[in-house]
């Protein structure tokens, strides 16, 4: 009966076909593996997800802070401060070396000693002037 018939044409097909056992060993391995890559990245997204959330919420801060300063037209800056007595007033006024305007409430009346050290003292009246020298910026700070 196998002289009875005859190929008459030939081509490739996908067809399921058994495994050895090592081409099983094989594939149970990079299962495994894959498995296991897979986790992995799942995991780095985890944390570059929980990175993300952090530095946004760093930046939603810093963002809003200046904001904030913008809408306000101001922000906190650390300023030199002069304690001027005014002996005709007999009061301590605190100035502002940037502007020379006194802080509001913080003038207080010269305590007792202060009105003394007048009356000992050889050396003439300080007067404030804000002029910027070459080592201070026009703020009373140094450059």
């Amino acid at each position: 009966m196998a002289d009875d018939r005859t190929v008459l044409e030939q081509y490739r097909e996908t067809l399921p076909v058994r495994l050895t056992p090592a081409e099983e060993t094989e594939r149970s391995r990079k299962l495994a593996r894959l498995k296991g890559e897979l986790e992995e990245a799942e995991a780095a997204s985890r944390r570059a997800i929980l990175e993300l959330k952090k530095k946004r919420a760093e930046l939603d801060a810093e963002m809003s802070a200046l904001a904030r300063i913008v809408r306000q037209g101001e922000e906190e800056r650390a300023v030199t401060v002069y304690v001027v007595a005014d002996f005709n007033r007999g009061v301590a006024e605190h100035l502002r070396a940037d502007t020379l305007e006194v802080i509001p409430g913080k003038t207080r009346p010269l305590r007792i000693e202060e009105r003394q050290s007048r009356i000992f003292s050889d050396a003439p009246p300080m007067v404030v002037v804000s002029v910027p020298t070459e080592d201070c910026e026009a703020d009373g700070e140094p450059s």
